[in-house]
C-alpha cells in the first residue's frame, strides 16, 4: 500500500482539501486490500473445492514428479503466447481498416515508488484469479458440459462475451471474432494435450505469461529506472522456472543413483 501511495494523487480533484482527499484515499486503499483478500480467498476456496489434492503437489516429493512436465508446459505456453501475439500484430498490419487497435495508455504501476513490487503483487493476485477461472471452467467442462448441444449453445455466447464492444461494422466483428478464435483454440488444445491434469503446469504457465506481460511493459520504457525495475522483475519471474528445473534435475540424479524411475502423472491416464 505504501509503495502505491503516490498513485492516489493522479486523480486528485483540486476543489477537495488535500487532507480530506488523502484520508479518503487511504480508506479506499484499505477497503481495496480487503476486497482483494476476499476475492483471493474465494478463488482459493473454488480451487480447493474442485481440486482438493492440488495444494499437496507443492510438497517436495510430489513436486519433483510433476516438475519436468510443468517446466516444459510453461516454456511451450510462453512460446505459444509470443507466437500468437506476433500473429495478432501481423493481422492488424494486414487489415488496418477493420482492426480495432486499443488506445495508448501508461504501463501499470509506473507511478509507484518501486514498480516491480506492485507488478509482482498484481502478477501473484492475477495468477490466483486466472487459476480459479480456468479451474472452474475445466471442472464444468468435464462434469457438466457433457453433451454436444451444451457446447453448441455455450460457444457463441463465449465469443459474444469476449468480442470487443467497440465493433461497429460486420467486417470489424468478423475480424475481432477470428482474432479471438485464433487465441482461444490454441489454448484449448494446450490445456487438452499438454497441461492436462498437471496443476503445477497451470500455476507456472499462468505466472510466467503474466510476468512476461508485466516486465516487457517496464522494459519498453526509455527511462533507466523502469528498465532496472523490469530486469529485477525478470529475475523474480524466472525464479520458479529455475526452482522447477532444479527439482527435476535432482530427481534425475536420484533416479540414476537408486536405479529406479518415477513416472510423471502426465504420462498416465487423466
Amino acid at each position: 500500500m505504501i509503495n502505491e501511495f503516490p498513485s492516489i494523487y493522479k486523480a486528485y480533484p483540486s476543489y477537495i482539501p488535500m487532507n480530506v482527499f488523502t484520508l479518503s484515499a487511504i480508506v479506499g486503499m484499505i477497503l481495496g486490500i480487503i476486497g482483494a483478500f476476499m476475492i483471493a480467498a474465494i478463488s482459493f476456496g473454488l480451487l480447493d473445492s474442485f481440486y482438493p489434492d492440488s495444494i499437496c503437489l507443492f510438497k517436495k516429493n510430489d513436486r519433483k514428479v510433476w516438475a519436468r512436465d510443468a517446466f516444459i508446459c510453461a516454456c511451450f505456453s510462453l512460446g505459444l503466447f509470443l507466437a500468437l501475439r506476433q500473429l495478432k500484430d501481423i493481422l492488424i498490419y494486414s487489415f488496418p481498416k477493420v482492426a480495432l487497435v486499443s488506445s495508448l495508455s501508461l504501463p501499470e504501476n509506473i507511478e509507484t515508488y518501486l514498480p516491480f513490487i506492485s507488478s509482482l503483487n498484481n502478477i501473484i493476485f492475477q495468477t490466483v484469479i486466472v487459476l480459479a477461472i480456468v479451474g472452474s471452467f475445466i471442472y464444468c467442462a468435464k462434469n457438466l458440459l457433457t453433451k454436444l448441444w451444451h457446447w453448441i449453445i455455450l460457444i457463441p455466447w463465449v465469443f459474444l462475451a469476449f468480442v470487443s464492444g467497440d465493433v461497429k461494422t460486420l467486417s470489424e466483428f468478423l475480424f475481432n471474432a477470428i482474432s479471438l478464435f485464433l487465441w482461444i483454440i490454441p489454448f484449448i488444445l494446450l490445456v487438452k494435450w499438454f497441461l492436462r491434469s498437471n496443476f503445477l503446469a497451470y500455476v507456472l504457465s499462468i505466472f510466467l505469461l503474466l510476468g512476461v506481460r508485466s516486465f516487457s511493459s517496464l522494459l519498453s520504457q526509455s527511462a533507466g529506472f523502469y528498465k532496472l525495475n523490469g530486469l529485477i522483475l525478470i529475475i523474480i519471474v524466472l525464479l520458479p522456472l529455475v526452482w522447477f528445473s532444479f527439482d527435476f534435475l535432482t530427481k534425475k540424479g536420484m533416479m540414476e543413483k537408486n536405479g529406479s524411475e518415477l513416472s510423471s502423472p502426465l504420462r498416465g491416464e487423466d
